[in-house]
């Protein structure tokens, strides 16, 4: 059964989830602005993939999340500092699932379901995702089991896990010491994981994400850090996050909501966390406010 979804946020993460359920025959309605916007309202949504292949998707494209109203499923893609002024903006509906970095996330959008997403997209041109590696994953909470099932059928891996804390810290402890690294180094995936010292520096970060949630009682896998290794060792070379291409074109990241994120984690559990200081200091001067 087609549905009405509204994906606010149509970056790398939300575009490549538009175009895919835009291609399964549901009704998007594509929350962007600027020339991303103008460029999707004029020709469409373009997704270039090797894996997923080529999509011009045509959305109902607005700058205003109001328009998002009578959605039913809204899934929120925007960058996790921008949530509070969204929250006052955003009409209810059945499921409200927000898939922005960090652990954070979902207490800023009351009565949604927490989510993490896990891609390797981001906007090549105005209107235009690139997507590189898997289909997108995305893991949600309890309650998203409809919106997951759509997902499914539109070539996205989606699931319904019972811990979505635990998920969003085991997120977390791989995609920020990407980006904390990778900026810091200016370097992609494969330099980082061949460069011995520079790869002894992210485990490093990745096991102080790990103490930090322990100290927080929340149920990391045993294997979080050698499983989040090992995707390092899967990206394609030239893989970078989010936060490390912001920084790297002098736009806002998220270094506040992720790196630093992990620093007051830390001070709340009593856990110290070195690296992270180190690269929150060494990342500060580049952030755009």
């Amino acid at each position: 059964m087609n549905m009405r979804i509204a994906v606010i946020g149509v970056g790398g993460l939300g575009g490549t989830l538009a175009a895919l359920l835009s291609r399964a025959g549901h009704e998007v309605v594509a929350v962007a602005r600027g020339e991303h916007l103008a460029a999707i309202a004029r020709d469409g949504l373009r997704l270039e993939s090797e894996t997923l292949g080529t999509i011009t998707a045509r959305l109902h494209a607005t700058s205003d999340p109001s328009r998002a109203a009578g959605a039913e499923a809204i899934i929120v893609a925007v960058k996790t500092f921008q949530l509070a002024e969204l929250a006052r903006r955003i009409p209810k509906a059945r499921v409200v699932l927000p898939l922005s970095n960090g652990v954070d996330a979902g207490s800023l959008l009351p009565g949604s379901i927490p989510g993490a997403c896990f891609v390797f997209s981001w906007i090549a041109a105005p209107g235009v995702i690139q997507h590189k590696g898997l289909a997108p994953r995305v893991l949600a909470g309890p309650g998203a089991e409809g919106l997951c099932d759509v997902l499914r059928s539109s070539g996205v891996d989606a699931q319904v896990v019972p811990d979505i804390r635990a998920t969003l810290w085991e997120k977390l402890l791989f995609v920020e010491p990407l980006g904390a690294v990778g900026a810091a180094s200016r370097s992609p995936a494969g330099v980082i994981r061949a460069v011995p010292e520079t790869r002894k520096l992210l485990e490093s970060a990745m096991r102080e994400v790990a103490a930090v949630a322990q100290g927080l009682n929340i149920a990391l896998a045993r294997e979080a850090v050698a499983a989040a290794l090992t995707r390092l060792d899967s990206l394609p070379p030239d893989s970078m996050s989010s936060m490390q291409r912001d920084l790297r074109d002098g736009r806002r990241s998220e270094l506040s909501e992720l790196t630093f994120a992990v620093v007051r984690h830390g001070l709340a559990a009593g856990v110290a966390t070195p690296v992270h200081d180190f690269l929150y200091a060494c990342l500060l001067p580049q952030q755009k406010s």
